[in-house]
């Protein structure tokens, strides 16, 4: 039975999740928050990706009433293929999504961490990294002023768990999920091969966990990861 020290821990703990879609990294942050081993902290959750945070999901459900969702359209389309061909649309797009990153990341996330909280981010800047990467490969995003002040000013986890899973499962999980905008095999084995890319998810900064495993083992070898942490 796992000795939880990190029960004694009064400092403030950051935990990032990143792996591939379906690759469990939700349904283990659940368990930790419902697992004995933070009791009696303030544990906050949050879901981050590029161009999917709360303040421009809002903003964009604003625009398509005034712009109607024919200019604004909903999930993967060729419609949304061909606007996002326009360099100036995907500037201006990628702007806000990462002011609205640096709110969360930057700003209130350090907040949190301020007053002692336990944060655990579903996602991280490396998995938006690939996505930018994947939706915009012909925009060098990398070089706005944006994105270097986030990678700069953004708080650096205590530990970082990379959750890799084969695509044969990924798809599987895809299907069972019933996802509304599924990715495609290719999409998914681009994606795959990013997370075994060291350039990105190197060794160093993540703590890979095989996701074929049963929950069970995965939870145990996560939470005893969380546990050692001093």
């Amino acid at each position: 039975m796992l000795k939880y020290n990190i029960l004694m821990r009064k400092k403030p703990l950051l935990i990032s999740f990143s792996g591939s879609d379906c690759s469990g990294k939700s349904t283990h942050i659940d368990l930790i928050v419902k697992s004995k081993l933070f009791s009696r902290r303030k544990i906050f959750v949050f879901w981050a990706r590029g161009g999917y945070t709360p303040g421009f999901v809002t903003l964009k459900k604003i625009l398509r009433i005034f712009l109607t969702k024919n200019l604004m359209p909903m999930g993967k389309s060729q419609k949304r293929q061909i606007i996002f061909k326009n360099k100036l649309i995907c500037m201006i797009w990628i702007h806000l999504a990462l002011l609205d990153l640096i709110f969360f990341w930057v700003l209130v996330i350090r907040f949190k961490l301020l007053f002692g909280s336990i944060v655990i981010c579903d996602r991280y800047i490396d998995d938006t990294k690939l996505d930018f990467i994947y939706n915009f490969p012909n925009l060098e995003f990398q070089k706005l002023l944006l994105w270097k002040f986030l990678v700069f000013a953004k708080p650096k986890p205590d530990i970082s768990f990379l959750l890799s899973l084969s695509n044969k499962e990924i798809i599987k999980r895809s299907k069972l999920k019933n996802e509304p905008f599924p990715d495609s095999y290719e999409t998914i084995k681009w994606r795959s091969n990013q997370y075994l890319n060291q350039l990105i998810f190197n060794d160093k900064d993540y703590t890979r966990i095989d996701s074929d495993q049963t929950i069970k083992t995965i939870s145990t070898l996560i939470q005893k990861h969380i546990a050692e942490l001093k």
